[in-house]
């Protein structure tokens, strides 16, 4: 019986360390579970989703502003008067050109304001990055103590 047990014993052995389950586990350090930790958290990714916004309206903050053209168009008839329905006969179309006039070197200033948001948003991240991690390792807990014993009163 121990003969057979044993044998039983080694070949479950053999089998579960030949296994393809246990052949694709690999050990991981703490920088890769870290790194793997970070690729996978959302909170992550939206950081550096912001760093880019910012990056692009540093670009956006340096350029020129464009004119703006419209036409507008008023008196136009919805519904029939006095059993006549002309839609476009009193419409009045008015066009306009608006231009944002800079001042006192205003556009410099605006380029230094969206980089020091860069940099924020840079910084943010990097504290994310570094603080995330300690958040995610569980607490240690104290060791339990040891129960008292109850000293039981002793019948006189």
């Amino acid at each position: 019986m121990t003969r057979t047990f044993r044998f039983l014993l080694l070949a479950s052995f053999v089998a579960s360390a030949l296994s393809p389950i246990s052949l694709c586990q690999t050990t991981l350090n703490w920088t890769q579970i870290r790194d793997r930790m970070l690729a996978a958290n959302s909170t992550v990714a939206a950081g550096q989703t912001g760093i880019e916004e910012s990056r692009a309206s540093e670009i956006t903050a340096l350029l020129r502003p464009n004119p703006q053209f419209n036409l507008s168009a008023d008196g136009l008839q919805v519904n029939r008067y006095n059993g006549v329905w002309r839609p476009v006969s009193g419409v009045v179309l008015t066009p306009g050109v608006s231009y944002l006039i800079e001042r006192q070197q205003k556009r410099p200033l605006r380029g230094d304001s969206a980089r020091l948001a860069t940099s924020g948003a840079l910084s943010d991240q990097e504290d994310l990055k570094r603080n995330l991690p300690s958040r995610l390792v569980p607490p240690t807990f104290p060791c339990r103590r040891p129960r008292r014993r109850c000293s039981w009163p002793s019948k006189t």
